[in-house]
């Protein structure tokens, strides 16, 4: 059911009706993770389509007031966010081994108890057809007792003494037999009796010393799920690594090129500049040399010109040393300060689909799958005290009402194939979807962990709450004996 909410990304407004708020909010997050990952394929196909491309380089632009952080101080927090980090993860490790432990144990406590109620179920049946086969004993014996009563009566009324004397003999040798029979056939039944009750203490015995065996069973398959989990993330970690890795190269190939290029523009800008200040100091010299020829020539028409009325010629105003010719001598460039670069690390049996037509499908589909399979029964094959039929919502509330915290029972639902867990909440009824995919049973929103069968599921939460509240299933409603109305109704349907 859930699978196909995630593959269609939508719900069915009468599903949505019977969800509680919490199993809303789990649903709300699995499709939020659902879109997620679909989103973060499609963004490696995007790395992927850009990565194909050749490199296009941009035209760098300088800050001039870039902050370039201490390489000491950058790897002294790198190292405490490493430590701080290593700590959760140590943490997290230690209380996720606990809590596999602590289920480990309570899930072998109930395979080992669902195996004892088997047994003593196959001894009870064995010890009440042993009961009624002395019972038919019993009966036989009287009645033949009687037939030996009214044949001694006959014959004292019809037989002559002789006869009577050999017919009573007769009864009395098969009388003889009968009892030798009986007491044998009683003997029989009290070493059967015998062996059934030291087969259930060897039973018992054998469960207390393989309970810790099957513990640890249950433990190491837990934690190697836990360890493939683990190793998958890791291969995903890893392959995330490599496409970074390999998308940092290329980043570090197209930002070479960049530093290059900007290299480049600098050289030539400073060519550039170069040119320009000689072509300037050139037209400068250029005017100074003019200018100091019209000042010469003036200054010459001026001697002429004194010499030819006889006064002494005034002195030159221009007589300062012409200007060195420019040089192409440049000042050395300044070296570059680099930049400190840190690599970051990148922590990048299923029910039927669809809502069923009507309630009478789901009845449909409980006699025709389910009950072959014994759902809603006891190892022992007796009917649970809280399983019902197709009851509703408030025929459930209505049985829960003033009940104590953790009173619950496990209805057939009318709109859906599959089961409801009704329970009293700390503070309010809640109702639960049971989930079936793959022959196994987990309550929708709480623990993910699937069950052989409901009584397994009532059974591990007895021990491990089925809510965030933290309530545990305490006290079951329903008939103690015999099937439930709702449950006999079913069963008389043609």
């Amino acid at each position: 059911m859930l699978q196909q909410i995630l593959e269609t990304m939508t719900v069915e407004p009468d599903l949505l009706e019977e969800l509680t708020k919490d199993q809303k909010e789990f649903l709300f997050h699995k499709i939020r993770e659902e879109q997620l990952r679909r989103w973060k394929s499609a963004m490696v196909e995007v790395d992927q389509a850009m990565v194909s491309r050749p490199p296009h380089v941009r035209k760098l632009q300088f800050d001039k007031y870039a902050d370039i952080a201490d390489d000491d101080e950058i790897e002294r927090k790198s190292k405490e966010a490493a430590a701080e980090a290593e700590r959760l993860q140590e943490e997290r490790e230690k209380a996720e081994l606990e809590e596999d432990e602590r289920q480990a144990r309570i899930l072998a406590e109930i395979e080992i108890q669902a195996e004892l109620e088997r047994k003593k179920a196959e001894a009870d049946r064995i010890a009440e057809e042993l009961k009624r086969q002395e019972e038919e004993a019993l009966q036989r014996r009287q009645q033949e007792e009687e037939q030996e009563r009214m044949a001694a009566l006959e014959r004292e009324q019809y037989m002559s003494l002789k006869q009577a004397r050999l017919e009573a003999e007769r009864e009395a040798k098969a009388r003889a037999k009968r009892e030798a029979e009986a007491k044998k056939e009683a003997e029989r039944k009290q070493k059967e009796l015998e062996r059934l009750e030291a087969e259930r203490q060897k039973a018992e015995a054998h469960a207390a010393e393989t309970l810790k065996l099957k513990e640890q069973e249950i433990y190491f398959d837990m934690r190697k799920a836990r360890e493939e989990a683990k190793r998958a993330q890791e291969k995903e970690e890893k392959r995330l690594d490599a496409e970074f890795a390999k998308q940092e190269k290329i980043a570090k190939k197209a930002e070479e090129e960049q530093r290059k290029a900007a290299h480049k523009a600098r050289e030539e800008a400073k060519k550039q500049a170069s040119l320009k200040r000689t072509s300037s100091m050139l037209e400068r010299r250029a005017k100074e040399t003019a200018e100091f020829k019209r000042q010469e020539e003036l200054a010459l028409q001026q001697r002429q010109q004194s010499a030819s009325s006889g006064q002494p010629p005034l002195p030159s105003r221009h007589n300062k040393p012409l200007p060195a010719p420019p040089t192409d001598d440049k000042p050395p460039p300044r070296p570059l300060k680099k930049k400190s670069s840190k690599k970051s690390s990148v922590q990048l049996i299923s029910s039927p689909e669809g809502p069923p037509p009507s309630p009478q499908a789901v009845t449909n589909w409980f006699r025709q799958s389910e009950l072959p399979r014994g759902v809603g029964r006891s190892p022992g094959g007796q009917w649970c005290q809280w399983f019902h039929g197709p009851i509703s919502r408030q025929d459930a509330e209505t049985l829960l009402a003033g009940q104590p915290r953790g009173a619950f029972l496990i209805r057939l639902s009318t709109r859906i194939y599959g089961y409801t867990l009704s329970f009293v909440d700390q503070d309010r009824f809640k109702h639960f979807l049971i989930e079936i995919s793959n022959g196994h049973y987990a309550v929708c929103g709480g623990s993910s962990r699937g069950h052989t069968d409901l009584h397994a599921l009532v059974k591990f939460h007895e021990n491990v709450a089925v809510s965030k509240s933290g309530t545990q299933l305490t006290r079951p409603l329903g008939i103690a004996r015999g099937p439930n109305k709702s449950v006999t109704a079913i069963m008389s349907q043609p």
